[in-house]
């Protein structure tokens, strides 16, 4: 994190409050201090990023990587003049009742149906805690070329977090399932898209917004596994909103990160071109 960014963030809450929820510190709400930034944050904002016992706040556990900043900003002196096949716009009929009782300025993720199966199913896997890999990272390549954005993400949903099986442009392996957007995208087999989340409920207090990610677009496309369980999502975000998006662009990466998921044993092909052959990805 830059030394701008530190003072900033020194100087925009008060010493009082927390740097994330901006709730006044109390007796039953500890100061705790954000070993990444140095900013004091309550134990509800704090978490322990992959591997390290150290305690970081939720803004710091998704700071972008250098890359991510420096392809957002070549992004932002292009202007795309692709059509799109299909346009999705945000929309306030969610679907679901925002539920705010609790601890965060932001809702809660919804209830998943059939969660405790789904979980069963995202840890025979075998991808959390593991290494990244070509295949996965061949698929987050292919997301940000026919989507134009500098992040992408293929992402499975645990009981507490979303692990991020592979990304471009992400550094953390994972994140609270409390502040996932994934969480939200694994509530329906339809894709989710997000044009602007300064103006969606659900996630213009997220940390993933309001921190240093800035995420301002989103779209992700489910992954289902067999049995119809919605385990994750492969997604795409950007800094800048958007007015339109062709979904159906993330199609593709999300029916390859399927076959990988799902491929029969002894199947193993090793780039996204013999992916698509064969398993008769079109």
């Amino acid at each position: 994190m830059t030394t701008t960014t530190l003072v900033k963030k020194a100087l925009s809450v008060p010493p009082s409050r927390c740097a994330c929820c901006n709730r006044d510190f109390a007796f039953y709400r500890k100061r705790h201090h954000c070993h990444e930034c140095g900013a004091d944050v309550c134990k509800a904002c704090t978490t322990s990023a992959h591997n390290c016992p150290l305690k970081v706040c939720l803004t710091c556990l998704v700071e972008p990587t250098d890359s991510q900043r420096g392809r957002e900003a070549s992004k932002r002196s292009q202007r795309s003049t692709s059509s799109a096949s299909s346009v999705i716009s945000s929309s306030r009929d969610y679907g679901y009742v925002l539920d705010y009782n609790w601890i965060y300025p932001w809702p809660k993720p919804p209830m998943l149906d059939n969660d405790t199966e789904r979980i069963k199913i995202v840890a025979a896997l075998g991808v959390l805690d593991a290494p990244r890999t070509d295949f996965f990272e061949s698929i987050c390549h292919l997301a940000i070329t026919t989507m134009e954005t500098a992040i992408a993400v293929v992402s499975v949903l645990d009981k507490d977090r979303e692990w991020i099986v592979d990304s471009i442009g992400l550094t953390p392996r994972e994140v609270p399932r409390d502040a996932s957007f994934c969480a939200h995208t694994a509530r329906s087999t339809e894709p989710l898209v997000v044009l602007d989340t300064h103006y969606d409920d659900r996630f213009r207090e997220n940390p993933l917004v309001t921190g240093s990610l800035r995420v301002r677009f989103y779209a992700g496309w489910p992954i289902v596994a067999p049995s119809g369980c919605i385990i994750g999502a492969v997604s795409v975000m950007s800094d800048r909103p958007r007015t339109y998006c062709d979904v159906a662009k993330l199609q593709l990466p999300a029916r390859l990160a399927t076959a990988l998921f799902f491929k029969p044993p002894g199947r193993a092909p090793d780039t996204v071109y013999h992916i698509s052959h064969e398993f008769e990805l079109d």
